[in-house]
């Protein structure tokens, strides 16, 4: 993460000159990756995850995502520790 937000990552991924699916990606498919990387920050912040940034790492992710899945990440990541 390296002190990217949520928002600041997904942006730099879309402006990337080479595209991942070789054409530009359908709108469902950057929200999945959205979602995706919002996992990732969720996962981050549950285990701890010290950050370059002057927030959590998982305050940056979206308030409707962070809702939908955060009792999940929660789930997985104290089953992971045992």
């Amino acid at each position: 993460e390296r002190g990217f937000t949520v928002n600041a990552l997904s942006l730099e991924l879309a402006q990337c000159p080479q595209q991942t699916a070789g054409r530009p990606l359908m709108q469902e498919e950057v929200e999945l990756r959205s979602v995706w990387l919002s996992l990732v920050y969720l996962t981050l912040a549950n285990v701890r995850h010290e950050s370059e940034a002057s927030e959590s790492v998982g305050a940056s992710v979206p308030a409707e995502i962070r809702s939908q899945f955060q009792t999940f990440v929660y789930d997985v990541v104290n089953a992971a520790q045992g």
